[in-house]
């Protein structure tokens, strides 16, 4: 599909859409189409898009709504800006036709998994594309088994004297980071199932700490093996 997109000319327009518009429909050029797919913009303020030619499947307050009805089988769907549209010719058939217009286009386009109207849904899946479901539940497991197994044994035996020895300082160092890492992610996804952004910081956050805990677990068990 993006193969072509390196020159820009209508024939890189059909060359990327040629598998699609077998499928897509069109209420002008491809009214035989069973995929509704394609979106023309820009939309008018606060108007539905040219193509919305049945209101009442727009989710409210939106310009265009896609309903993905898939449900035997899981798949990623992609969403495609293109500077393309579709011209008739005089044959009566269309050709995809390069836009040399320039427009500066703002939108806010919304992604979920599930339908927005329903009023039952699972939190933790329906800002989450499949290969993510459960990764809230994974994340709280490991933080929750860190906290009530090692913790308390860890805060009781403090003062003992093996827990001052180097080697054991740097594997409750390697705990410890582990920890932070999982429980920033937890942090960074449990913000993402509310409001479908989350906080990348976050992710950063307890990438870094998980590679620092990683690095200290290298370092020890070479220390170990010598």
């Amino acid at each position: 599909y993006y193969h072509p997109r390196s020159a820009s000319t209508s024939e890189t327009c059909k060359q990327m859409m040629k598998n699609i518009e077998k499928n897509a429909y069109d209420r002008q050029c491809y009214d035989t189409g069973k995929k509704d797919f394609l979106r023309r913009i820009p939309c008018e303020r606060d108007q539905l898009c040219p193509d919305e030619d049945a209101p009442e499947n727009v989710i409210s307050k939106q310009q265009f709504t896609f309903k993905i009805q898939d449900i035997n089988q899981p798949r990623f769907w992609y969403l495609s800006l293109i500077a393309c549209h579709l011209e008739p010719t005089s044959s009566g058939e269309c050709e995809w036709q390069l836009m040399n217009d320039s427009y500066e286009i703002d939108y806010d386009i919304w992604i979920v998994n599930g339908n927005p109207e329903t009023k039952i849904e699972n939190r933790f899946e329906y800002q989450f594309s499949f290969d993510l479901h459960d990764l809230i539940e994974i994340y709280l497991a490991c933080v929750l088994l860190y906290i009530i197994i090692p913790l308390p044994y860890v805060l009781y035996n403090i003062r003992s004297y093996h827990y001052k020895h180097p080697i054991m300082i740097a594997y409750l160092l390697f705990q410890f980071s582990f920890l932070i890492g999982n429980l920033f992610c937890l942090l960074h996804y449990l913000l993402y199932s509310y409001n479908g952004i989350g906080l990348y910081t976050f992710v950063h956050i307890g990438n870094l700490a998980t590679i620092i805990g990683e690095s200290i677990l290298i370092l020890l068990l070479m220390f170990i093996a010598k």
